[in-house]
């Protein structure tokens, strides 16, 4: 009789070992589904680091642009390129980011100003501006005003270029 129930027992153990096994492995997928429901929802640049990290972009171009993130949105980020450079990145242009450094983190700089903002300030600064544009042209002058979705830019020869957000690739202030 007492066989029979070390059996028994082994038995009832075996059942609750499996039992717990698929609770285990249910609750592993349920949260392997949350992580990919939260991923799906953050953008490349809601990944930024914190600024001052040193990172790297590529542009769809194939123009590198390497220096500390000095701020970003969802849609642009801004990196000091130089000593007193600062290149405004639109998120369209960007083909790839790499950050230095193991275990970045996103660092929250994350802000919820436009592309058109950031431009409108410029454009209150009379910012000089060197514009790579996305049919690999290149606009050099002074931002006199900054709209919806293009910007204004006098140029030495005081021809005005309208040129639309979607063209842009790259704009360098600061830059000659």
């Amino acid at each position: 009789m007492d066989a029979d129930h070390g059996w028994l027992q082994a038995l009832e153990l075996d059942i609750d070992a499996l039992a717990q096994a698929e609770t285990d492995l249910d609750r592993d997928a349920e949260v392997a589904e949350r992580i990919r429901i939260e991923r799906s929802a953050i953008g490349l640049l809601d990944r930024l680091p914190a600024a001052g990290v040193r990172i790297e972009v590529r542009t769809r171009l194939g123009q590198r642009i390497a220096g500390p993130v000095v701020a970003g949105a969802q849609d642009w980020l801004i990196i000091e390129s130089a000593a007193d450079v600062h290149a405004l990145i639109p998120k369209h242009a960007v083909a790839w980011i790499r950050t230095t450094g193991t275990g970045v983190r996103p660092g929250g700089i994350v802000h919820s100003r436009s592309l058109s903002s950031v431009f409108r300030e410029w454009a209150r600064d009379r910012a000089n501006l060197r514009i790579h544009l996305s049919d690999r042209s290149e606009i050099v002058g002074r931002l006199v005003a900054a709209y919806a979705d293009h910007v204004d830019v006098l140029t030495a020869d005081q021809g005005t270029y309208s040129i639309a957000f979607t063209g842009i690739e790259l704009a360098s202030r600061g830059a000659d």
